[in-house]
């Protein structure tokens, strides 16, 4: 007897004709099932058949042991990667057909007995990575790829070349995402979940944290120096989360307090304005092997004079907070270079500067150095006063009148801007004016008294 499957069987029992002792050929594909009930029914007769067509779960127990070698197998659903290759090994040379896999996204991405292929419909069982999705993608051709999760790195999901987050994938990060590539795959995974365990961004962004993505339990890093107030922002939205960060930046008098202890062993700070010694001792101290950066130091002349610490050096600009003596000013000024040195009081002996108060305070005009001058500087300066006037001792405005032509200066007077008119000869007047220019530092009246004779 040979029919198809359907006609030997009647509503799941075998027709009355099939009866034990009768030799039974299946024409078509028959179920496990079928081929069960048609054996039971002949008893001893013969059953031949060429070709089977059951779920991947059955086909793979073959519990009567159907799936021979040489039958051809249909498989009805999606099966795994493992079904197709038990069921693959029981059919020997027979042909294996099937339209759809499914597995996990490292089985089907790697295929390893080329089971994905071109029209076969895939459907991946737990988060692939973008990369295998695209080599599934790849296999099957036309077929239908089906994917609910994807996990990857921040920089892969944010660049999303292939399109592959969707609306309502979910996505987990796996490594420290930055703001803005967590704003790009939220925004492209839509309704779906987005899971990330960690952070990276600027103590900025961070701080302002303006889409709340730093939230309890992240991990966060900051990758720039960070004030002590972003710092307890952050430390605050992230909760139990760790918080990394390799330096800081602040006013000296936050950073001395340091109120949340996150100046620490290790983290470079920088001190944004003009710190005390006292100040920069203790920041040094708290932040260990840290580098400490500074631009401006602050204090008394004592204190910078000492520099006990060192901290006044090449290029520190300082600022003396009280009155300096010239000899702490020098220290001072040695100390910090090139570094600009402030400071609005000196206090010392006289001394200490000479003779002031018989010392012109002014370069003279008449000589390049420092002018000498026994006299005092008020007097001194009226002198100056007197000979820019032309009425220094005898060179008087008009001179005498009809006084010898010989013992008058034919040429223009360098002290004032009209003619001499003086009574004296010329070559002593000249004699005054070569002493003059040699930078003579004798005394006025000394003078006076040479040229009279």
């Amino acid at each position: 007897m040979a029919d198809t499957a359907a006609n030997l069987m009647n509503d799941g029992t075998p027709f009355a004709r099939v009866t034990e002792g009768v030799a039974v050929t299946v024409t078509d594909a028959a179920t496990l099932a079928q081929l069960a009930t048609i054996d039971a029914a002949n008893g001893g007769g013969a059953l031949s058949y060429s070709a089977v067509t059951d779920a991947a779960s059955a086909l793979v127990t073959n519990s009567d042991g159907y799936v021979r070698a040489g039958t051809n197998v249909t498989v009805t659903g999606a099966a795994t990667l493992a079904q197709f290759a038990s069921i693959d090994a029981g059919n020997g040379n027979g042909a294996l057909v099937y339209t759809a896999i499914t597995d996990t996204a490292a089985a089907l991405a790697a295929n390893a007995a080329g089971y994905v292929k071109d029209g076969t419909d895939v459907t991946v069982t737990g988060a692939a990575t973008l990369a295998q999705l695209a080599g599934i993608d790849a296999a099957n051709g036309d077929g239908a790829l089906v994917y609910t999760a994807i996990t990857d790195t921040a920089a892969a999901l944010a660049t999303n070349a292939a399109g592959y987050v969707k609306d309502g994938t979910d996505v987990t990060v796996t490594d420290a995402a930055t703001l803005a590539q967590l704003a790009g795959i939220d925004a492209d995974n839509g309704d779906g979940a987005l899971s990330y365990t960690a952070i990276t961004d600027t103590a900025a962004a961070l701080a302002t944290n303006a889409a709340g993505y730093v939230k309890d339990g992240t991990d966060v890093t900051v990758t720039d120096a960070a004030t002590l107030a972003q710092l307890a922002g952050i430390d605050a939205a992230n909760g139990n989360g760790a918080l990394s960060y390799g330096s800081v930046t602040d006013t000296a008098a936050n950073l001395a307090a340091n109120s949340d202890g996150y100046v620490r062993a290790g983290t470079d700070v920088t001190v944004t304005d003009a710190a005390t010694l006292a100040q920069l001792a203790g920041i040094d101290a708290a932040n260990g092997n840290g580098a400490l950066g500074y631009g401006s130091v602050t204090d008394t002349a004592a204190n910078l004079a000492a520099n006990s610490d060192g901290y006044v050096r090449a290029g520190t600009d300082v600022t003396v907070a009280d009155a300096a003596t010239l000899a702490q000013l020098a220290g001072i000024d040695a100390a910090n270079g090139n570094g600009a040195l402030s400071y609005g009081s000196v206090t010392d002996t006289a001394a200490s500067g000479g003779e002031q108060r018989r010392l012109c305070p002014r370069r003279h005009r008449r000589h390049r150095d420092r002018c000498r001058h026994p006299r005092p500087a008020r007097r001194h300066r009226r002198r100056q006063r007197q000979r820019r006037a032309g009425l220094h001792g005898h060179h008087r405005r008009g001179g005498r009148p009809g006084g010898e032509r010989g013992g008058l200066c034919e040429g223009r007077h360098r002290r004032h801007r009209h003619r001499c008119r003086n009574h004296r000869p010329v070559g002593g007047h000249r004699r005054r004016q070569w002493q003059w220019r040699a930078g003579a530092r004798a005394d006025h009246r000394q003078l006076a008294g040479a040229a009279g004779r």
